[in-house]
């Protein structure tokens, strides 16, 4: 996609919340005349050398890339320039170096729905304060089933790096923040 000028990464791992995330980062680049780049990370645990030989590890990643395909599927049919990125280690590092070149980095938030619906998961809060680029963290739409109230997008200065800003958007909500001038 090299006339494709502005990205807008999304990291998506196949969750309700990573399907929001898509859809909201799609709608976005529409607004934007940008392209979604879909960044899929994927592990196989946390042992600091691979308990698992060539074909378990071939098979992971190969059901990783369909978790991706599926991403893939999503945007293809809703018409909007994309490429996607298979990585493998940690998601919050990969996003944040996959964000470099990046206008907007969007993130489901992983909350758990009633009290701690508003409170980011462990990726998203890592992205939050780490990416080169303005964040969007989107909860997925179980919050409004729960009865927890759609959050109105807030820009707040993220506290270390106080020039850039963090969006929040709330289930739901059609109101995005608008392109950087």
């Amino acid at each position: 996609m090299s006339d494709v000028r502005d990205w807008i990464v999304v990291g998506f791992d196949g969750s309700e919340h990573a399907y929001a995330a898509l859809r909201w980062a799609i709608d976005e680049a529409r607004r934007r005349d940008a392209g979604v780049r879909v960044v899929h990370v994927w592990s196989y645990g946390i042992a600091s050398a691979s308990p698992y030989t060539g074909d378990v590890v071939e098979t992971l990643r190969d059901a990783a890339q369909l978790v991706l395909d599926d991403a893939a599927k999503v945007v293809d049919e809703a018409g909007v320039p994309y490429e996607t990125r298979l990585e493998f280690g940690s998601a919050a590092p990969a996003l944040v170096l996959d964000a470099e070149d990046a206008v907007l980095l969007v993130v489901g938030s992983r909350s758990h729905g009633g009290l701690t619906g508003a409170i980011l998961g462990s990726v998203a809060n890592a992205c939050v304060h780490h990416a080169p680029c303005p964040v969007v963290v989107v909860p997925d739409g179980r919050a409004r089933a729960e009865g927890v109230r759609p959050v109105r997008p807030v820009a707040t200065p993220v506290p270390s790096r106080p020039e850039r800003l963090l969006t929040l958007v709330g289930p739901g909500r059609d109101e995005h923040p608008a392109p950087p001038g």
